[in-house]
């Protein structure tokens, strides 16, 4: 990272881990054997630790298998009253997505393939983003992410894979591909499908359909962050403003129906993993995509 971006970097926000510092290494200097030159002294960056896992964790523990769960024990579940509660906090954790993306984007950081895995949630069942980087070296991550053996084409939009062309706009299109993640449980967009097969849907403008537990409202916005112009797409405020509104109204629905606003379930935490794969992609179960 450049100097000037250690200032961004220690902004604080609640959807971000908090930055703590940094350190150089302790290790000599490398001299590149041909230039002649010192290369710059690696620096070690230090944020908050959060142990509850990635939000693909948490769902797929607290929703997915525990609805099949009860399912298989109960043999009928009460479907209005679990989806309820599922929207109010499935909505929750994508307004806190969002709230993230829109710091980053106004503070000059892109988060190439926002995805699910991407996304760490602590003990207050908060989130927070990680992995993003400056828009000045945004362009080398997509290139990274383009040329590695099950590149994530699903979560990134046309004009990044046919043309290589990168923007804010483009992490639009990435987060409402998260929000579908959310909303369908945890689900792989276009699971089962090679990359040739996920390339052809996208270019037919065939895309992702309504998962059984987002609102209208929010797939409508999801739906228009996935317009072939990246122009056209909304801007993470006006995104963020709706799903406010949006999570207010199942609030009051919820509390009018006598229930409780909060957790589906009560929560199952994960901790990390030093021994975790350097692909988080691959960690995730993306290579079914390839």
């Amino acid at each position: 990272m450049y100097d000037h971006q250690w200032g961004p970097l220690k902004l604080r926000h609640k959807n971000k881990p908090l930055f703590l510092g940094r350190i150089r290494s302790l290790r000599r200097t490398s001299l590149y054997s041909l230039e002649f030159f010192q290369l710059p002294v690696p620096y070690y960056i230090y944020q908050e630790y959060i142990d509850c896992g990635t939000l693909r964790d948490y769902i797929l523990r607290n929703y997915q298998k525990r609805r099949q769960s009860q399912i298989s024990s109960r043999g009928s579940l009460n479907e209005n009253k679990v989806e309820n509660k599922s929207k109010v906090s499935l909505t929750a954790f994508s307004l806190d997505a969002c709230e993230g993306m829109s710091f980053l984007a106004l503070h000059k950081f892109r988060h190439p393939a926002l995805n699910s895995c991407k996304v760490l949630l602590t003990k207050a069942l908060t989130c927070k983003l990680y992995d993003f980087v400056h828009e000045d070296t945004s362009d080398d991550r997509v290139q990274h992410i383009l040329e590695q053996k099950n590149a994530p084409i699903a979560w990134l939009p046309p004009e990044t894979i046919f043309f290589h062309q990168y923007s804010e706009q483009a992490d639009v299109w990435s987060l409402a591909v998260l929000l579908w993640e959310i909303y369908s449980l945890g689900d792989i967009p276009y699971a089962g499908l090679k990359s040739e097969d996920i390339e052809k849907k996208i270019r037919n403008g065939t895309y992702l359909s309504q998962p059984l537990h987002c609102p209208g409202g929010v797939f409508g916005m999801m739906l228009a962050s996935w317009d072939i112009s990246p122009q056209k797409r909304p801007i993470f405020e006006n995104f963020a403003e709706a799903l406010r509104k949006i999570l207010l109204s199942l609030k009051e629905q919820h509390s009018e129906s006598g229930g409780n606003a909060g957790l589906t379930v009560d929560p199952t935490y994960f901790t990390l993993d030093e021994s975790q794969g350097h692909n988080d992609y691959e960690d995730c179960s993306f290579k079914s995509l390839s």
